[in-house]
């Protein structure tokens, strides 16, 4: 019975086949879904912000970036910025700010960590997960 037959190859493909199959289908449910496992590993909040903005949008660099983020405490987090379509957005390490440039109305959005996670920013955290 050791003899090669071609309906035993063509099974032990479709078994091959299967279990791709389902383990691709599981995984593409779990990230589908993976939010609403754990939906108090995070907490958002937003706010109204109003910033005096330069009127030459070439004043807006580095330095006055970082003039910005002092007001918010958030100078040591920075990340960068850049301006699109009149708007100007800050990034920041778990902050956002969009200033409307010729406005200067935006909104600040924040996430933070709660729970059993660690809040702050001196951890080894990847994901909310404590090393």
């Amino acid at each position: 019975m050791s003899s090669f037959e071609p309906r035993n190859l063509h099974r032990d493909i479709a078994y091959f086949y299967v279990g791709l199959i389902i383990s691709f289908s599981l995984s593409g449910i779990f990230l589908n879904h993976r939010k609403y496992w754990h939906p108090a590993r995070y907490t958002y909040k937003s706010e109204q912000v109003n910033l005096e903005l330069p009127k030459d949008i070439k004043k807006i660099d580095d330095k006055f970036i970082k003039t910005i983020s002092k007001q918010f405490n958030l100078e040591d987090k920075l990340k960068g910025f850049r301006i699109e379509k009149e708007e100007l957005k800050i990034t920041y390490q778990d902050d956002r700010i969009e200033v409307n440039v010729n406005t200067g109305k935006g909104k600040k959005e924040s996430y933070l960590l709660f729970g059993y996670f660690w809040i702050g920013n001196d951890c080894n955290c990847i994901d909310g997960y404590v090393d």
